[in-house]
């Protein structure tokens, strides 16, 4: 089961924090929110030439076709989230990505 994170944080930043906090997979850099505009988190808030972009905190389980089957805003859900991704991942390797 493939599983990364994205952060517009730097790469030095990213890699950092990875080995911090131990985590067994990559977190990807996206300065230029390309994935963070493709998953609509990414929110623009100004006033005239006054503008900032903002990123909604969200976990996405994708399956093995690019389908997103799950969903969790902010932060605070690793245990559902790491089950609904072993669920899916165990019903790829018995063929189907629905559940029965």
């Amino acid at each position: 089961m493939p599983l990364l994170g994205i952060s517009l944080d730097e790469v030095a930043t990213l890699q950092a924090y990875r080995a911090k906090a131990g985590m067994p997979f990559p977190l990807l850099c996206d300065s230029a929110k390309v994935a963070g505009a493709a998953f609509r988190v990414v929110y623009r808030f100004g006033l005239g030439k006054w503008a900032v972009d903002l990123f909604q905190t969200a976990s996405f389980v994708v399956d093995a076709s690019g389908v997103v089957a799950g969903v969790w805003a902010k932060g605070g859900h690793q245990a559902e989230l790491l089950q609904a991704a072993v669920a899916l991942d165990r019903m790829s390797e018995r063929g189907s990505t629905h559940p029965r």
